[in-house]
């Protein structure tokens, strides 16, 4: 029990540690990085490149395991104990043949939003100016 105390009170200074100089560390690694040869370097990225792929691709892979345990009970369980959703979306679409189906708001929307041509009344108009 005693071990395993130290260990977690170093991990807790050693988290504070870093913590505290993270800018300096950082600042650190640039510099070191920048004085490599370019050869080296394009290991480097080339290396962080791969374990981003790796990364991303593992990803994915947890995602299509699990997303069909989401409506599943246990789904619902730990959407329960975690939240739920705040936005969920479900989009239909369909074919109205009877306008008399559209709502009305919507109707005078589209009504609202109609593009007519009034070129004669302009020209009308501008021919009675001149």
């Amino acid at each position: 029990m005693v071990p395993l105390l130290l260990v977690g009170a170093a991990a807790f200074a050693a988290g504070v540690f870093i913590s505290k100089f993270w800018k300096q560390i950082v600042k650190f690694f640039q510099t070191i990085y920048q004085k490599l040869p370019a050869s080296v370097r394009n290991k480097i990225e080339r290396y962080f490149i791969l374990i981003q792929k790796i990364g991303n691709g593992l990803y994915k892979q947890v995602v299509k395991l699990y997303e069909p345990l989401y409506d599943t009970s246990i789904g619902k369980f730990f959407r329960g104990l975690f939240g739920r959703p705040q936005y969920r979306e479900t989009v239909s679409e369909r074919i109205i043949d009877d306008p008399s189906e559209i709502p009305a708001h919507i109707r005078q929307r589209v009504d609202d939003y109609y593009m007519a041509d009034i070129t004669d009344e302009v020209e009308e108009k501008l021919e009675l100016k001149h």
